[in-house]
């Protein structure tokens, strides 16, 4: 009996095969492209092949030589249309390429963002990347919080210094971003006490680039790698 492909095998095959199917369509269009070039050729062919028939015409002297002309005319107007349906075709065939590689593009990318996905859930159950994770969430929204604090207080100071007009829209945005920032914090502490874990200081210097990076910072080091299983968590 034939084994199943595990998780991280059938991501591999997911993503050979968006890659090869992109480079067929890359390798469509370049086809497409050349077979262009040479439709200009002809087409250029067939029309010189017109200009020196119609020079030729004034100097015919027998019924032959016209007979002769009005056949080499015939064979370059044919062949004129013969480029012109292949035109068609070639800008059909063109699209479908151009539409191939798109969803080959599209295939691609949702196998790269599959297999990061599954990489962040296997990585949320251990607890070297968890821990750190969910301590720079809580980092995080404290910063979020104490933020909307201080502007909270700036705007209140202004106020008092100025006209004594307070935006209360402001303000509730602010209120709400408290809101927003606690219970971030209670959920990334509730996970780590279904764990039975403990939260790392904010000091701990990957705790705090993770917590850069959540903020919208420069992501340092492997720090983005962790905010991915933040963000499932």
């Amino acid at each position: 009996m034939t084994d199943c492909p595990t998780s991280s095998q059938r991501r591999r095959m997911l993503r050979a095969a968006a890659i090869l199917t992109l480079t067929v369509s890359l390798a469509g269009v370049a086809v497409a492209q050349s077979a262009g070039a040479d439709l200009d050729r002809r087409q250029a062919a067939a029309q010189a092949e017109l200009e020196r028939i119609g020079a030729a015409y004034p100097n015919v002297t027998s019924v032959e030589q016209r007979d002769a002309l009005d056949r080499r005319r015939e064979a370059a107007m044919a062949e004129i249309d013969r480029v012109g349906d292949a035109r068609i075709a070639l800008e059909k065939a063109k699209a479908d390429a151009r539409d191939s590689a798109i969803r080959a593009e599209q295939e691609k990318r949702a196998a790269e963002d599959e297999a990061a996905r599954s990489l962040a859930e296997a990585r949320s159950k251990d607890p070297a990347w968890f821990i750190p994770a969910l301590s720079a969430a809580i980092c995080s929204a404290q910063r979020d919080r104490a933020g909307a604090l201080r502007s909270i207080a700036d705007h209140k100071r202004l106020a008092r210094q100025g006209a004594g007009i307070v935006d209360l829209k402001e303000l509730y945005s602010y209120q709400e971003d408290i809101g927003d920032a606690n219970k971030r914090e209670s959920a990334a502490r509730a996970e780590l006490r279904a764990r039975h874990a403990k939260a790392l200081a904010c000091s701990k210097p990957m705790v705090r680039a993770i917590s850069d990076c959540l903020q919208g910072l420069d992501c340092e080091g492997n720090a983005k790698a962790f905010v991915s299983v933040a963000s499932i968590m």
